[in-house]
């Protein structure tokens, strides 16, 4: 079926096009929710590559694009600036 997908392939890959890597390392606080919904996403991507049951893949392959919905939700609330009630009213 389907070939596993070596480790150190898939994290040059999500260095490369996915997260922004610099002097802050994976998992830090550093990364932003969209960097790390982006990092799942590649995840699971590379799980269902490597998954042989064609049920399992399909899950996989859903899953990750959750993530990356997820990743694009993120990335417009980041740039969305969010009201709170109280500020409007004056308070």
């Amino acid at each position: 079926m389907g070939r596993a997908v070596p480790a150190a392939a898939m994290e040059r890959y999500v260095k490369k096009h996915i997260v922004a890597v610099g002097p802050v390392a994976f998992g830090a606080a550093g990364m932003t929710q969209r960097e790390e919904y982006l990092l799942r996403a590649a995840e699971l991507s590379a799980k269902a590559q490597a998954e042989r049951d064609n049920i399992h893949k399909l899950e996989f392959e859903n899953l990750a694009r959750a993530y990356l919905r997820l990743a694009k939700q993120a990335e417009r609330n980041s740039q969305t600036n969010i009201v709170r009630d109280a500020a409007q009213k004056g308070a």
